[in-house]
């Protein structure tokens, strides 16, 4: 039992642990670096882009979080060295994710990129990596997916449909 007031015994201050103090001193450090992408994101949707008149100037906004994200890793350090795996599978996640969005906005590139998006997906996966494998959430998550397109297939009738 505490013989001092209550104030002095229980102080919530101290209940804040290493880990939350290096959380926040991290998002103090990271979080103006992110500033440009939360104003390119601005941007884009203020400028909301004719989607019947695609060009170049709109895919490069369209794009400009994005590469920003990418500029982003960049300025956390990027080497060839084994501590900057992780970045590189990123920063490459982002470009091809980049390439994927500039193509969305013309109609002949709708397949070309969701397979860019493919390939960013690819990169992300291989990145955060799938160690250790759990085969029990992947056929839960594999049963959900046929599910929902068995459900949903049916009804469907745009521009994925086959036939």
């Amino acid at each position: 039992m505490c013989s001092q007031p209550l104030g002095k015994c229980f102080d919530h201050r101290n209940l804040m642990t290493d880990r939350t103090k290096r959380i926040e001193v991290q998002l103090k450090s990271v979080g103006p670096k992110l500033v440009p992408f939360f104003k390119t994101v601005a941007i884009y949707f203020v400028l909301a882009l004719p989607r019947d008149k695609p060009s170049c100037l709109s895919g490069l906004i369209k794009c400009l979080p994005i590469l920003w994200l990418c500029i982003f890793v960049l300025l956390h350090g990027m080497s060839l060295a084994d501590k900057h795996t992780y970045s590189r599978r990123i920063l490459l996640g982002l470009a091809w994710s980049a390439l994927g969005d500039f193509l969305l906005i013309w109609p002949w590139g709708f397949i070309w990129g969701m397979l860019a998006f493919a390939i960013a997906h690819v990169f992300y996966i291989w990145a955060f990596g799938m160690k250790p494998l759990n085969h029990a959430v992947g056929g839960v998550c594999l049963v959900a997916t046929l599910l929902i397109n068995y459900l949903l297939y049916p009804g469907y009738q745009g521009r994925l449909l086959a036939g």
